[in-house]
């Protein structure tokens, strides 16, 4: 018989709509919501626990000898007993990455969009039908 890993999947709810896919024998439980007073039950002999915002304490974790990894579905892990994770051996991490091209991008938009003061040319429109004039922002300084 192959060695399959439990993999749980706490909040499927709050995920983008796709289907779970994994390279190796499993078997998947997806809960769409998890209480705090279900979260014990549900990790119950897993070896995986993939979670977005239901916490996994130290109680949770101690209970659990195989558990492996906590894969947290988001960008912080605060809602994992890192200390508890750390001792027990268990991995935990978590969305790395997520938007930094689209952080840093939204940004310098608000920077530019409040040099050329946008948000009081789009109220004054509709009074002044005309847009205010717009200084360049050629050889100004960017600060960050």
């Amino acid at each position: 018989m192959m060695n399959h890993k439990k993999i749980v999947v706490l909040d499927a709810d709050t995920l983008p709509g796709r289907a779970f896919h994994f390279d190796f024998p499993h078997e998947l439980a997806v809960y769409g919501t998890t209480g705090a007073d279900e979260t014990a039950e549900r990790v119950r002999d897993a070896h995986i626990v993939i979670t977005n915002k239901v916490m996994i304490s130290a109680d949770i974790i101690a209970a659990n000898p195989q558990l492996e990894l906590i894969a947290v579905s988001a960008t912080g892990v605060n809602n994992v007993d890192i200390g508890a994770a750390e001792a027990a051996g268990v991995a935990v991490c978590n969305v790395r990455a997520y938007g930094n091209e689209s952080v840093a991008e939204h940004a310098f938009m608000l920077m530019i969009a409040l040099m050329r003061n946008l948000p009081i040319s789009v109220m004054l429109r509709p009074v002044c039908g005309k847009s205010r004039r717009f200084s360049a922002i050629t050889a100004r300084r960017f600060g960050i």
